[in-house]
């Protein structure tokens, strides 16, 4: 019995998650005749979107316009999921074994969009098909998932055939993922074996320089590990990364003065979270900006010793917390899934960071 009204609580509660998931997200449409009207688009599963939208101009209006495809040709919400109205002709197959032939005008999800080509998607009751465009060109039917079988492969051969170097492999996956690197390679024509993708998940460690250690002749260093996520994959908003770090220096450093010999005790925590935006997309060599919201811990003891006998502690400077912004730059080398780093923050602190990574 508690099983039971365990298994209904969940669906009760799944059925919460999905009506509050639900709304009006901030976005624009463009007609057919070109003009953009901004305001709110209902959100959906990709398949309902694919037929038609619910907009309103106004967030709180209760006056709602429903467009199909026969309607605007373009609507993008304002984080960056863009639908372009395009005719598509397709055969399925069904599961009961019948076949389905579409011939309409449906809105394409983007999935990627490079340079010189863009890749699209249809949520369908029976199908998923990827469609290719190459420049402004007309919208080409690349596959029906793996049903296709390698007839994707003829397809991407005359459509990149104008770049001699590009060499599209016989065991190409069919999945988004490496059709979208060999869609950025034909981009950068010539240029392939340069093209390195930035990871969607990243840890990497590394040691740090202290500003004591540099400016008072402290020795010890900072030892840091931090934490990276790429939460878009496309356009500009796909070179931020959103990540956490967690550093910690312990330095020391001795004085004689005569029988006295003095020690200082330096020991400092930091813990922040950092925004980061890379330059040079498609390059082994990213530069990168950063902005970083950090909670430093610190303090300084000093201790003194005479010959045989033990350190005793003199005095302590106290346990200093701040919590600071801090704007600074950066340089991301990788190579496959490894990566070095090189990082700085501009507020006068110091502590630049040198680390290796790898991509999860």
């Amino acid at each position: 019995m508690h099983k039971i009204k365990f298994f209904l609580l969940l669906i009760l509660l799944a059925n919460f998650l999905q009506t509050q998931a639900q709304g009006f997200k901030k976005g624009f449409i463009i007609t057919l005749r070109g003009d953009t009207l901004n305001g709110f688009i209902e959100e959906g599963n990709y398949e309902a979107l694919s037929r038609s939208i619910n907009f309103k101009s106004d967030k709180k209006s209760k006056a709602i316009t429903t467009y199909t495809p026969n309607e605007i040709s373009v609507f993008q919400f304002s984080d960056g999921d863009f639908f372009t109205s395009e005719m598509v002709r397709f055969s399925s197959l069904r599961k009961d074994g019948e076949m389905d032939n579409t011939a309409e005008i449906r809105f394409l999800h983007r999935l990627y969009l490079n340079d010189k080509t863009s890749l699209f998607e249809l949520n369908d009751n029976h199908a998923h098909p990827l469609f290719l465009r190459k420049n402004d060109g007309p919208i080409r039917l690349l596959c029906l998932e793996k049903e296709a079988g390698h007839a994707y492969l003829e397809i991407l051969k005359n459509e990149l055939l104008n770049c001699g170097t590009l060499e599209i492999p016989a065991d190409l996956a069919l999945n988004t993922h490496e059709i979208q690197r060999l869609l950025l390679a034909y981009d950068h024509c010539g240029e392939a074996t340069n093209l390195v993708e930035l990871p969607k998940t990243m840890a990497w460690g590394g040691i740090s320089l202290p500003l004591e250690t540099i400016q008072e002749h402290y020795k010890g260093l900072g030892k840091m590990l931090q934490f990276e996520y790429r939460p878009m994959k496309e356009g500009l908003l796909g070179n931020i990364t959103l990540g956490a770090e967690l550093l910690c220096v312990h330095a020391d450093k001795y004085e004689n003065k005569g029988d006295l010999l003095l020690k200082y005790e330096f020991k400092h925590l930091e813990l922040g979270v950092k925004a980061r935006f890379y330059t040079n997309e498609g390059g082994w060599l990213r530069p990168y900006i950063f902005l970083a919201g950090t909670y430093y811990k610190s303090s300084t003891d000093y201790y003194y010793k005479y010959p045989q006998q033990e350190y005793n502690r003199d005095y302590s400077t106290g346990i200093i917390n701040t919590f600071m912004v801090r704007p600074g730059i950066g340089v991301h080398a990788q190579w496959k899934r490894h990566f070095l780093r090189f990082e700085l923050a501009l507020d006068g602190q110091g502590q630049p960071r040198f680390g290796y990574g790898f991509a999860l």
